[in-house]
């Protein structure tokens, strides 16, 4: 079997092995031999060197042993593929997915021809395995949330026994931006329509005498999903939601200090009133209503942080998490781990907004915690420390912060550098609370009344980016633990880039490699020092 580039690449980086960079590059009319697959990149000889070529970049022809090149002709169409509308709809197959073998999983990426690299990625895991799927069964796992204009190729592979077969791959020409998930908001009739927008600036808020919020659903459409964005967590709300004879279904107060709540619909509702008790000084961002064919893995649902945890990531500002901790948060999430992230300070909603949509993308299910202290520049520890003891009401950030390691008992927390990385005093001061924390939360003395409400609580592992003592190397090109061909850095780069603020300033590769973001030391450990020196639960059983 040869490969050749597609005919939209000028060229295609071939690697000597997965996430090194490329030793040489392959130009239109090139071809290479093809002796192998490993995950998303196919193993080949190019230029007499053995190396790996991602299978999305180029066009398979010929045999191997004369066997027929694993491609399933599969006769399926792409509808809604030029938007113009800033909430665009996504694409939607249509049509039936045939296999010789029995599919396990579906993998669909997005290929840009302009930039050279993949633009999506998603995993599409089936139920039961099958050799005859229909494509709407798998409409609302595709999210083209973000998806840039420009020339694409759209490629739908499949697992059978960890062997990968190429379904479907087409070009495409998309115009305007794919900005969120498929929802039904526009076809409801909402009260106000400033809640409609995604603009954070834009919002509903009850004033003494105004009405609640109300969405009502056409006759001819189901709902099964409400979410409410607000400018800030509300103290409470309340949901209350009727059929079509304006029977009560449901009436229910909420508090859970969300910045984004979900609420599941039964597909009888016809009105939805939202309500906040008077002097609420919160609002509604953004109202969603969606069908049961929403993208489940792009909508955000957030959870509540369970009684336990057992990872703590601990980020200065929003963006801090994963330029500088690397693949930390969906290493831990996709080894089914009780993660919680903490941000220190306030960055401004549509920085919250982008750190929410990273740590959903990443994997995170529990809703991050904002402790909304201040951004600022200081002109040393000293002052950084006495802003955000004002910020705290005038109490010690130190007991804000053991009572929250009282309450959520982490066996490990992650943080940044206590340099500062690049010299930045509050993520020096970030790193230098928590270290101080892990052994305040031990002493029944310091805030008795924590140590009374949760107990005292001794951490298994604090690791610091960048200690140099105690070193550990976290591999975050190894492949997700969970079969797919995506790497702990693939899946972290792909959260940073939903922070549009701040990809013009910081660039994940970059920033990540000059602060060496896999390099992390023990600081403080209660069983015991490491000894493979690769994994943060090393020594706690699960």
């Amino acid at each position: 079997m040869t490969a050749t580039p597609l005919r939209s690449e000028k060229q295609v980086p071939v690697h000597p092995a997965i996430g090194d960079k490329p030793f040489a590059r392959m130009d239109q009319g090139d071809f290479c031999q093809v002796t192998g697959h490993q995950g998303a990149y196919y193993q080949v000889i190019y230029q007499g060197r053995t190396g790996y070529v991602r299978k999305i970049q180029v066009q398979l022809t010929g045999r191997i042993s004369n066997e027929p090149v694993k491609e399933e002709p599969n006769e399926l169409t792409l509808n809604d593929l030029c938007p113009v509308q800033r909430d665009a709809k996504s694409p939607v197959l249509s049509g039936t997915i045939h296999s010789e073998s029995k599919l396990d999983t579906l993998y669909f990426f997005v290929w840009d021809a302009r930039l050279q690299r993949v633009e999506k990625a998603m995993l599409i895991p089936l139920n039961e395995p099958s050799d005859s799927i229909g494509a709407s069964s798998i409409n609302r796992k595709i999210a083209m949330d973000g998806i840039t204009a420009g020339r694409k190729v759209y490629l739908l592979e499949g697992s059978a026994n960890g062997e990968m077969t190429v379904l479907y791959r087409t070009l495409v020409a998309v115009r305007g931006v794919f900005s969120e998930p498929r929802h039904i908001t526009d076809r409801c009739t909402v009260s106000a329509k400033q809640a409609t927008t995604l603009d954070v600036n834009s919002s509903w808020k009850q004033g003494p005498d105004s009405k609640p919020l109300t969405v009502e659903i056409p006759k001819d459409a189901s709902a099964a999903l409400l979410t409410l964005e607000w400018t800030q967590p509300p103290r409470s709300f309340t949901v209350e939601t009727s059929d079509e004879n304006g029977n009560i279904i449901c009436k229910e107060e909420k508090q859970t200090g969300f910045y984004l709540d979900s609420i599941p619909l039964t597909g009888r509702e016809r009105k939805i009133a939202v309500s906040l008790p008077q002097g609420e000084k919160s609002g509604v961002v953004c109202v969603r209503v969606y069908d049961a064919n929403y993208p489940d893995h792009a909508v955000q649902r957030w959870e509540e942080l369970p009684e336990k945890l057992d990872l703590v990531a601990v980020s200065a500002h929003q963006d801090d998490e994963l330029l500088f901790l690397g693949g930390t948060v969906p290493y831990a999430c996709r080894m089914g781990k009780k993660v919680g992230m903490v941000y220190m300070t306030n960055g401004g909603r549509k920085r919250y907004r982008e750190a929410m949509d990273g740590m959903w993308t990443a994997g995170l299910k529990y809703h991050p915690v904002f402790f909304n202290w201040n951004d600022a520049k200081t002109s040393g520890l000293t002052g950084a420390e006495s802003l955000w003891k004002r910020n705290n009401g005038g109490v010690d950030p130190r007991v804000t912060i053991v009572r929250f390691i009282r309450h959520y008992k982490p066996d490990v927390i992650v943080t940044q550098d206590f340099n500062g990385e690049y010299g930045h005093f509050q993520h020096q001061l970030s790193a230098r609370l928590w270290a101080d924390a892990v052994q305040l939360c031990k002493d029944e003395t310091f805030d008795p009344e924590s140590a009374a409400q949760y107990g005292v609580w001794d951490v298994k592992k604090l690791y610091v980016h960048l200690y140099e003592e105690n070193q550990i190397m976290m591999d975050w090109d190894q492949p997700v633990n969970d079969g797919t061909p995506f790497t702990y850095h693939i899946l972290a780069k792909d959260a940073f880039d939903k922070h549009h603020s701040q990809v013009t300033a910081f660039n994940y590769d970059y920033h990540g490699a000059r602060y060496d973001n896999r390099v992390f030391g023990l600081y403080y450990t209660s069983v015991g020092p490491d000894e493979a020196k690769n994994d943060f639960f090393e020594h706690i059983p699960d």
